[in-house]
């Protein structure tokens, strides 16, 4: 019985290799010089993408006053006022 249950795990297993191998379980160097190509035009692009978003939130710090901390401060306690008298 044992010697049956190691033929048929030997059969599956050649079965499963070749399988493997019929499903581009070998990888050529061609695709792997491919899958490079892919990865550093997506850095490019993930770069320029950075930048973009770097530059119009640099833009919306400059355009935004800053106020002191007094000043917010102010503008919290009468925000509070209001919603407490109502």
């Amino acid at each position: 019985m044992t010697v049956l249950n190691f033929l048929i795990a030997i059969v599956a297993l050649i079965i499963a290799i070749l399988a493997y191998q019929k499903a581009s379980g070998k990888v050529s160097v061609q695709k792997i010089e491919d899958l490079h190509l892919i990865i550093e035009s997506l850095r490019e692009k993930l770069i320029v993408t950075i930048e973009k978003i770097e530059s119009l939130l640099r833009k919306e710090e400059v355009e935004q006053p800053k106020t002191s901390g007094r000043k917010a401060t102010e503008k919290t306690k009468k925000k509070s006022e209001e919603k407490e008298s109502k």
